[in-house]
C-alpha cells in the first residue's frame, strides 16, 4: 500500500477559504472588496477569491474594521496596508482598523 506525502517549497501558501462576515452599508462593503480584490491578486501573483485573504468587514457610522486571514505569512502586511489604504479612500471621515482575525 502506498500515498502520496505532498511536498510544498517553502515559504508557500496554504491558505484557508472561508465565507467573510460583512456588516454594514452593502454598496459600501461592495465596492470596498472591489477596490481590494486586484490588488491583492496582484500581490499574491493569482487570483484569489475573497475568502482567501478576508475574514471580516465591518462599516459603522464613523468606523470600519477589517479582519485579514491570520496565514498569509510575508504577505500579510501588505495585504493590510493595501486594506488601509482602499478603506481611507473609500470612507472619509472614518476611524479605520485594519488587522489579522483571530487564529
Amino acid at each position: 500500500m502506498s500515498h502520496v506525502i505532498p511536498i510544498h517549497p517553502e515559504g508557500s501558501l496554504h491558505l484557508h477559504v472561508v465565507e467573510p462576515q460583512f456588516q454594514g452599508p452593502a454598496e459600501s462593503v461592495q465596492a470596498i472588496v472591489e477596490a481590494l480584490k486586484p490588488l491583492v491578486d496582484a500581490e499574491f501573483g493569482l487570483e484569489l477569491p475573497p475568502g482567501a485573504w478576508l475574514r471580516e468587514l465591518k462599516i459603522e457610522p464613523g468606523e470600519a474594521v477589517m479582519a485579514i486571514a491570520p496565514d498569509l505569512a510575508q504577505h500579510g502586511h501588505m495585504v493590510a496596508m493595501l486594506a488601509f489604504e482602499v478603506m481611507r479612500d473609500h470612507l472619509p471621515d472614518t476611524d479605520i482598523y485594519v488587522g489579522a482575525a483571530s487564529a
